[in-house]
């Protein structure tokens, strides 16, 4: 009887056993879509000028970004090389920000569809964090420089560290590293390492509105603030 039977448990595990690897080169297979068709997909500043403003362009992952998951691609997806923008394409992206500033309660309230950058998006749902995702883009692309009416932008973010504007550079003075929060005293965004080189936008009692540019060695232009206890004044160029 013993014999008899063996053979059928024999096929019973090996059914298993195949069921098994056909899930695993399923999920592979998933997961090499997922990131050959968002993470590794780019694109260009245009792309997400396109999906912020609704613009169909083919491209499934991008055209289905809502407008603040488009803004928060704006920021940083080119890593450390961004794009220079046209005229055109910076009077494009003016209006852009423009917009995400006017209608900055209704973009606080969206949520991450794509779960790849939802600890992003998370990031920037707040009335603080909206309006330094916008700065921060505003200063990535150079203070759109070759834009003569944006009034709006620069009454907001002023003309500090832009092209003709006050550079302010100082720097990390601090082994364990300095905390770059969203807010005066608030949550912290990420911790830049000692010796750190920021440009200071703005002073307001005891906290420094910084930028951590990819020019000074950030992996993102981010904007935050960081106590002045730990700062050193290292240069003023004009």
């Amino acid at each position: 009887m013993e014999r008899e039977r063996l053979p059928a448990i024999c096929k019973w595990r090996v059914s298993i056993i195949k069921g098994v690897g056909v899930m695993i080169k399923y999920w592979l297979f998933a997961f090499f879509c997922l990131f050959s068709s968002s993470s590794f997909a780019c694109g260009t500043p245009a792309n997400w000028m396109d999906a912020y403003e609704d613009i169909a362009t083919g491209n499934k992952w991008r055209d289905t970004m809502n407008p603040l998951e488009s803004l928060v691609m704006l920021m940083g997806c080119e890593g450390d090389n961004p794009s220079r923008l046209s005229v055109e394409e910076q009077q494009r992206m003016t209006g852009i920000l423009s917009d995400a500033l006017f209608r900055s309660d209704v973009l606080i309230n969206m949520y991450a569809i794509h779960y790849e950058i939802k600890d992003k998006v998370r990031r920037f749902r707040n009335p603080v964090g909206i309006y330094t995702l916008v700065e921060s883009i505003y200063r990535r692309y150079q203070c759109l420089p070759d834009v003569t009416d944006k009034i709006f932008l620069e009454k907001n973010f002023g003309n500090r560290s832009c092209p003709g504007g006050d550079v302010v550079l100082m720097k990390i003075n601090a082994q364990s590293g300095g905390r770059l929060r969203a807010v005066p005293d608030g949550r912290v965004v990420t911790t830049l390492a000692h010796n750190t080189v920021v440009e200071v936008l703005s002073e307001k009692g005891g906290w420094h509105k910084v930028i951590n540019p990819i020019s000074m060695g950030g992996s993102e232009t981010m904007v935050g603030f960081i106590h002045k206890s730990i700062l050193t004044r290292t240069e003023i160029a004009q």
